[in-house]
């Protein structure tokens, strides 16, 4: 389903009118990413576009919601009953909030797409050097960085690295939960069923597979850095073994996702998965010896 962006878009709008009130079309550029990727949050979705000319037609004074539930009765000939679309909305934007929850501690690391680094070289690279500094920044009040000079404080930050990420990936599980519930008794049309359902495990598999990839790489950095124990090692070895394991369930969702984008197939790149995992395990073996 789309990140929404439709009051942003009327904003932008308005401020285009103000200086030129015969304004009546806009361009909009399209790519690689297509016009119904929803993974990228800051491209335009089908809905946004539909929203778009609306808002430049017979629409205008049409807020979100009202646009939104144009596009599903137009798109899927849903018309729900009375709270149905506000309950939809706020599970869009539940979504795109745990979505950017998933990536709050990558901004870095994971560079300006969402997609995972390819290798722990590339990650590191990410990570630290691209903005010359020798230590992470989260954006919080304590600065994130693995030292021998202090091993208890490093141990502490990744302690607090692992707890939010599990934090996160569970309430994508729980969203998703309530999310695919909510779709059982809203009678959605089987399109707009089966895309739900298959967004909304979408989200939960990637959710993990970004849970497991910081966990094995932090914790693999741990050990270059602070301290090489059997613990350290098995903690990232396992992370490792569940990235494997999330590529075959990528291409497992993939094959099921006939008519999704090329945005959605270049996220859910499996081979990309396993590269970082192999590079990974590449690493840890060379600590092992």
């Amino acid at each position: 389903m789309p990140f929404l962006r439709i009051d942003e878009l009327k904003g932008r709008l308005l401020w285009c009118q103000s200086a030129n009130p015969r304004i009546t079309g806009a361009i909009c550029k399209t790519s690689w990413e297509s016009v119904d990727n929803h993974w990228i949050p800051e491209t335009l979705s089908e809905c946004n576009l539909f929203a778009c000319s609306q808002l430049l037609g017979h629409g205008a004074g049409k807020t979100q919601e009202q646009l939104l539930d144009l596009w599903l009765a137009e798109r899927y000939g849903w018309c729900p009953m009375l709270q149905s679309p506000a309950v939809f909305s706020s599970y869009l934007s539940r979504q795109r909030r745990c979505f950017t929850r998933r990536f709050m501690f990558a901004i870095t690391f994971f560079t300006a797409i969402v997609q995972l680094p390819e290798s722990y070289g590339q990650a590191v690279w990410s990570l630290y050097s691209q903005l010359a500094r020798n230590h992470w920044l989260p954006g919080s009040a304590q600065d994130i960085h693995f030292t021998r000079d202090n091993p208890q404080i490093s141990m502490e930050n990744l302690t607090r690295i692992a707890q939010e990420k599990d934090e996160v990936a569970a309430d994508a599980l729980k969203l998703c939960a309530q999310a695919l519930e909510f779709a059982e008794n809203a009678a959605f049309p089987t399109a707009l069923y089966r895309l739900w359902q298959n967004e909304w495990r979408g989200l939960a598999l990637y959710c993990q597979l970004f849970t497991h990839a910081q966990k094995a790489f932090f914790t693999l950095h741990f050990a270059r850095e602070v301290e090489n124990s059997w613990s350290m090692r098995e903690i990232c070895h396992i992370n490792v073994q569940a990235l494997y394991q999330g590529a075959s369930e990528m291409e497992m969702l993939c094959q099921q996702m006939n008519e999704a984008s090329p945005g959605f197939y270049i996220m859910f790149d499996a081979g990309r998965v396993r590269s970082l995992a192999d590079s990974l395990s590449s690493e840890l073996s060379a600590l092992r010896h």
